[in-house]
């Protein structure tokens, strides 16, 4: 049941947001009763905080293990990651030509006066997460010949970085997560421009995906 519950919350979280959904409707959307919800939870706040946390280690789980994967170029560890937030898009918007919140740390970022310290700290925690991982990457971008050693490391993690935080911005605007694709070939096209070792053409992130399944 609790398991129901965390998933009920996060996806009337994400279409919604926190404002907008009562503790009533969770319960209801599961065939369960407030007092039910409170004995597993006690509170909205203390639901949400749990399924922030999830969300969070879940994400970041991954993260981690793309970008220190020693294997992958950080083409493919990019290529990898869209795929994985583009599965989260295609979730809430089937048909992929629309524009519903698909990102549950984008959707709660926005109602962030009304969160609670302890959600307030993990999508900071979070957020802190995803750029040391980025880091990672982007060092063994470096070590391994891909980008040259003297690239800006910082400033190229903030761009991959920012692509990243703001997915969910560029489908609202575009309508599609064709926007994403195109924002993220044109991100590492200048980046291998500017810092790239001179190699063989790099593949788009599309074929980089295709060869990763």
């Amino acid at each position: 049941m609790r398991d129901q519950i965390k998933a009920a919350a996060t996806e009337l979280i994400t279409r919604r947001g926190y404002h907008a959904v009562t503790f009533r409707e969770i319960a209801e959307a599961v065939h369960t009763t407030r007092a039910n919800m409170h004995y597993h939870f006690g509170s909205k706040d203390q639901l949400i905080e749990e399924v922030v946390e999830d969300y969070a280690a879940e994400t970041v789980a991954f993260y981690r293990s793309t970008f220190t994967a020693s294997q992958l170029t950080l083409h493919e560890k990019m290529a990898r990651i869209k795929d994985f937030l583009q599965a989260r898009y295609e979730r809430f918007n089937p048909d992929g030509l629309t524009s519903d919140p698909w990102s549950l740390a984008s959707r709660l970022r926005s109602d962030w006066e009304a969160l609670s310290p302890k959600m307030k700290a993990t999508l900071r925690n979070f957020t802190a997460e995803n750029e040391t991982c980025i880091r990672i990457g982007v060092a063994l971008a470096v070590a391994s010949g891909e980008l040259r050693s003297d690239t800006p490391q910082e400033q190229v993690s903030l761009l991959l970085g920012i692509n990243i935080l703001y997915a969910q911005n560029v489908t609202r605007d575009t309508q599609s997560f064709e926007g994403v694709t195109q924002l993220w070939e044109a991100t590492f096209s200048a980046i291998q421009t500017a810092y790239g070792a001179v190699t063989s053409e790099r593949p788009g992130l599309e074929r980089a995906i295709g060869q990763d399944h």
